[in-house]
């Protein structure tokens, strides 16, 4: 991992989730190094001006794990979004940013995202039971 920029800058606050971040990252990168991924996403057709939201389901090789990134960019988009699971039987085990994030919640045998701003994001970890 590397971290780059300013980094002697950042506010306690700011370190703090930094910190919560690479920790987070520990407990997942198997299913980052070793996982097969599904794309999801409403995007508007300008990278320039991006809208809409993305998201990437990384599942883990044994299919027991998986990994949600998921972000908005501006407006337009609908307030919530279910991304398909392989399976019925999973448990949030971590959903990182704590504040602030997107929220997500599991719904039979998807995952609800609720989009509740733009330019935001989250990060869920979900484990088969």
């Amino acid at each position: 991992m590397c971290l780059s920029g300013k980094l002697h800058d950042l506010s306690p606050a700011q370190w703090k989730l930094s910190v919560s971040a690479m920790e987070l990252y520990r407990r997942v990168y198997p299913i980052i190094r070793d996982g097969h991924s599904t794309f999801h996403a409403e995007t508007g057709k300008s990278w320039r001006h991006p809208q809409g939201w993305q998201s990437v389901l990384r599942t883990s090789k044994n299919g027991k794990r998986a990994l949600l990134v998921a972000h908005t960019f501006g407006k337009a988009f609908p307030k919530s979004v279910q991304i398909p699971l392989a399976e019925r039987g999973c448990k949030i085990e971590e959903a990182w940013p704590e504040k602030h994030g997107l929220q997500a919640t599991l719904k039979g045998k998807s995952l609800q995202l609720d989009l509740s701003g733009e330019f935001r994001a989250c990060v869920v970890s979900l484990r088969r039971i």
